[in-house]
């Protein structure tokens, strides 16, 4: 993740941030008032403690969410759009070219180049400045999650076995 140029960010643009790192990653955050980073714990001794539940309860109270990425060649940040899709809510992402899903031709999100501190700004104060237009890309965020789940993936999958098996039936 690309902690420093988003908190960079976070700070010209002004808003309310949560970061959610390792701790061994706060280091990396331009220190600032608006910054609260959430400590991303990957295993819990306490089997009570549910972290991505709690990471999960945090994305969905916020605006928009931000996937800060280092430049890319790998599907670094899938998982967190899948989490965008799910929770309905839109984003502000590092381009990366091994992602197929692009988030500004579906209406759900906005691009922003590798290490690009203006471009994260401007895009930040843009959903936090045109918040109806955020929420509508929030609102078909959900609908492509929903198109994009296993149920559906399974519906499809199940329809193509019956329309092959029933040509293959009558052939």
């Amino acid at each position: 993740r690309d902690l420093t140029t988003f908190s960079e960010a976070i700070k010209i643009a002004s808003v309310k941030a949560h970061v959610i790192c390792p701790k061994e990653e706060v280091h990396r955050l331009v220190q600032d008032d608006n910054l609260i980073s959430v400590d991303q714990t990957t295993y819990s001794t306490d089997k009570k403690v549910n972290t991505y539940q709690k990471m999960a309860d945090l994305m969905y109270k916020v605006r928009v969410i931000g996937i800060p990425l280092e430049k890319q060649s790998t599907l670094a940040g899938l998982t967190s759009l899948m989490d965008c899709l799910g929770f309905g809510k839109p984003v502000i992402m590092t381009r990366n070219p091994c992602i197929d899903l692009d988030i500004e031709n579906l209406g759900i999100g906005t691009w922003v180049d590798p290490y690009d501190v203006d471009g994260w700004t401007r895009a930040i104060k843009w959903h936090f400045e045109n918040i109806e237009q955020s929420n509508r890309m929030g609102n078909k965020a959900k609908v492509i999650g929903e198109q994009l789940s296993a149920e559906s993936f399974g519906k499809e999958i199940n329809s193509l076995i019956i329309e092959h098996y029933q040509n293959w039936k009558y052939n």
